[in-house]
């Protein structure tokens, strides 16, 4: 027993697969090009700001270490 002896004559075999290919809608090339040209620059954006929270939070805590060294005279 063959595989096609049980599919009808006038259907094909990759009739459904065929016809979502010519429905699915694609992506123009220059997207992709402009995607991978900006991730870079993103990247190097987020690496930017977490180090510069790393640096603010590092300042604000040797400044709250400072404050508790100071001597407070009330007279």
């Amino acid at each position: 027993m063959f595989l096609t002896d049980e599919l009808p004559e006038d259907e094909p075999v990759y009739s459904e697969r065929a016809s979502a290919r010519r429905l699915r809608h694609r992506v123009h090339p220059l997207t992709w090009i402009g995607l991978v040209a900006v991730m870079p620059l993103l990247g190097w954006d987020v690496w930017q700001t977490l180090r510069d929270l790393k640096h603010r939070h590092e300042a604000s805590h040797v400044r709250s270490l400072n404050t508790e060294r100071l001597p407070i005279a009330f007279e």
